[in-house]
This record gives C-alpha cells, sequence and structure tokens, in this order.
C-alpha cells in the first residue's frame, strides 16, 4: 500500500465499497473497480476491431498469473 500516494487517482469507500475517484477534465468522478473493468475492455475491443477491420463478438482475455494473483483472480 506504500505505492497509493503515487497513483493518479483516489481511492474512496462507498457503502463499504472501494471506489475510484478520478478527475476527468474539470469533473470530478466516483467510478467502481467493475465500471473501469468495463471501459478497458470496451476500449480493448475498439482497438480489436480497427486492427482486424471487422466487429469482435467473441474474445478470450488472459492475464499473467502475477498480475492475476495480485488482483485475487486465482
Amino acid at each position: 500500500m506504500q505505492d497509493i500516494s503515487h497513483w493518479p487517482f483516489e481511492v474512496v469507500e462507498k457503502d463499504g465499497s472501494p471506489m475510484i475517484k478520478v478527475n476527468h477534465g474539470k469533473v470530478d468522478k466516483t467510478l467502481s473497480p467493475q465500471e473501469i473493468s468495463s471501459m478497458v475492455l470496451t476500449k480493448m475491443k475498439g482497438i480489436s476491431e480497427a486492427k482486424l477491420g471487422k466487429t469482435v463478438n467473441k474474445a478470450v482475455i488472459t492475464c499473467v498469473k502475477f498480475v492475476c494473483l495480485l488482483s485475487s483472480q486465482r
């Protein structure tokens, strides 16, 4: 948790759950981890479709074991 001071966002609690507070432009937004994941996956889909030149309907996404263990995805 020592790295938290270097993060470009703030982690706050809302109703007992962690939320990510960011400043986008001149607007503060508080997002759930699920919302962040959804935004990342949407961006990845767009990049894939642009690269392939067609719509992507199905995909398999993997992550390095170290990253998965850090985020408790075993």
